[in-house]
Order: C-alpha cells, then sequence, then structure tokens
C-alpha cells in the first residue's frame, strides 16, 4: 500500500512544466493628433473642390454566368457538353438516350463534325451518324 500512496501523490509522466511567467501587455499606443490650422483646412477645400469636378467612371463588373443545368440546354449545347467532358480510365464516357423522330439510341457521344453527330452504341458498340435536326431529345442515363 505504501507503494500505491507514493505513485498517486507524483506528477502524471507526461505533464510539461510551464515556466511562470506573468507577461505584462504595454499600454495601448495613443495617437495625438494636432488641431488643424486654418491654412490646412483652405488646402483641403481646394483638393475637395478638384476632386468632385471630375467626372466618376462606374465600372460595372461582369456578372458570373452560372453554369447551365444539363435540363435546361438545348440538344446542341449537351452535344457540346458531352464532348467537352474529360475521359480517363477513371471516369468514363457518359451514356445517354438519343431520341430521334422514329427511333432511340443508347450510347456516347464521339464526335462533332458541323451537324452530324458521330454515337457509340451500347448495345452492339456499332457507330451511327445522326443530324442534329433529327434528334429530338437527349436523356442523360449515367456511366
Amino acid at each position: 500500500m505504501g507503494k500505491h500512496n507514493a505513485t498517486s501523490q507524483q506528477k502524471p509522466l507526461l505533464f510539461i512544466n510551464q515556466v511562470n511567467n506573468v507577461i505584462q501587455s504595454k499600454q495601448q499606443t495613443y495617437i495625438i493628433k494636432k488641431a488643424q490650422s486654418e491654412h490646412t483646412s483652405k488646402n483641403e477645400h481646394i483638393v475637395n473642390e478638384a476632386e468632385t469636378e471630375t467626372p466618376e467612371v462606374i465600372v460595372e463588373e461582369p456578372k458570373q454566368t452560372r453554369k447551365k443545368r444539363i435540363n435546361e440546354m438545348n440538344i446542341e449545347e449537351k452535344i457540346v457538353h458531352l464532348l467537352k467532358l474529360p475521359t480517363t480510365n477513371n471516369m468514363p464516357r457518359i451514356v445517354c438516350e438519343f431520341n430521334v423522330k422514329e427511333n432511340s439510341y443508347k450510347g456516347v457521344v464521339i464526335g462533332l463534325d458541323g451537324d452530324i453527330v458521330s454515337i457509340r452504341t451500347r448495345t452492339r458498340g456499332e457507330q451511327i451518324t445522326l443530324h442534329m435536326s433529327e434528334i429530338t431529345s437527349i436523356n442523360v442515363l449515367g456511366f
């Protein structure tokens, strides 16, 4: 028991002794202003008049255009957006459903040449070319 009492009165092993110095904070610095004389106030008045005579140029900040959601884009914007997406091994191209007047194709946009859109179908892997005017809607299906 004597051993137990001796260890309970010791300081913890991870205790770090801190220096007990009290740092006195300095008094706040005082700013002393001299009274302005008439001479300086007249000069300031002349300067103020000169400043008011110059026309103010209002610089309009350009509004930041927010990115459209893919549902808000038209067909041409969707195709351009799908082509600009980065394609790496980690991120595959986005699979979409392309609705044409009579059929619908599920696949990935490969390229755009003027008004002709190249699509690789998901099922057979064949390449289909469609005119942009033939496409009625584009629905995003996923990866």
